[in-house]
């Protein structure tokens, strides 16, 4: 009898997880310190597109998104960084993009074809480093697909559920 009633009580408690919990992590980038909305444009399934607004430029490939969505460029204040930041580092822009697809109101988080990024500002250098945020608003270095020289900043982006700091060393900075 004891193990009947463990098997139901067990089977109880993952048939609650399985229909309570989140399917998929959907971050609120406004809590996370992006609450800016500075872009925002809609695109019909498998529209191409360049959203320009400086510093960004992102190039949407066509056939990216298989339904209508809706990309918003999202920033936040580089000094609201400041806490977190690795020792010696100052960020300079703070940024993260939103995709909702329009059919289901659901954000896209990963990308079925990388989206390139090229950011051009004149406090970037080539000692400037590119953190993914978390949404503890930890700093976690990508080192991997940058390329970054003086005046600007290229990444393919194939997820976006965390957010972006680029950062400087304090000479660089004044």
């Amino acid at each position: 009898m004891q193990l009947k009633n463990f098997v139901i009580f067990s089977f109880l408690i993952v048939a609650f997880l399985l229909f309570n919990c989140k399917k998929g992590y959907v971050p609120n980038l406004a809590e996370r310190g992006f609450p800016t909305v500075v872009e925002s444009v809609e695109l019909g399934p498998g529209q191409a597109d360049t959203l320009r607004m400086d510093p960004f430029m992102v190039a949407i490939p066509p056939g990216a998104f298989s339904d209508s969505v809706r990309f918003e460029i999202l920033s936040g204040k580089p000094d609201n960084f400041k806490p977190k930041a690795p020792t010696g580092e100052l960020p300079i822009l703070a940024f993260a993009f939103r995709i909702t697809d329009l059919k289901t109101g659901k954000y896209i988080m990963e990308l079925a074809q990388p989206m390139p990024l090229t950011v051009t500002d004149g406090t970037i250098t080539d000692q400037s480093k590119f953190y993914q945020i978390s949404k503890q608003g930890d700093y976690s270095i990508i080192s991997t697909g940058v390329e970054i020289i003086p005046g600007q900043l290229r990444y393919s982006v194939t997820s976006v559920k965390d957010g972006w700091v680029i950062a400087v060393g304090p000479a660089a900075a004044d």
